[in-house]
């Protein structure tokens, strides 16, 4: 069974093709991918049953800003780290360790209107 998968270098791959390929591989721990993906993968990933043992994720993401990555990981996930990628700044690089055993639940925030 494959524990750990760096992808590298794969033109012409998209964000489902990748997803399509690793989720017949449950057994896997630790994801590497510097192929850009988009959020949608990432929460597919994060969230999918099939990844119960997803322990470390290494991904560059094409769209958002790294505070929203951090905040929805760190629901999944000791340590997260994001910040801009160095070459596109439209592009987030995560990196997610130590996979937390229950889903944190974050508080909700709830904003009055004024009159």
């Amino acid at each position: 069974a494959i524990k750990k998968l760096k992808l590298y270098k794969l033109p012409r791959v998209s964000s489902s093709g990748i997803y399509q390929a690793i989720s017949g591989l449950p057994n896997l721990e630790e994801l590497h991918c510097s192929v850009p993906v988009n959020s949608a993968m990432l929460r597919s990933i994060v969230d999918s049953r099939i990844f119960r043992r997803l322990q470390n994720i290494n991904l560059v993401i094409t769209n958002g800003y790294p505070h929203d990555y951090e905040e929805m990981l760190s629901r999944y996930f000791v340590d997260v780290y994001c910040t801009n990628h160095h070459l596109k700044p439209r592009w987030c690089f995560i990196k997610a360790e130590g996979r937390r055993r229950q889903v944190a639940h974050l508080p909700v925030i709830e904003t009055k209107r004024q009159p």
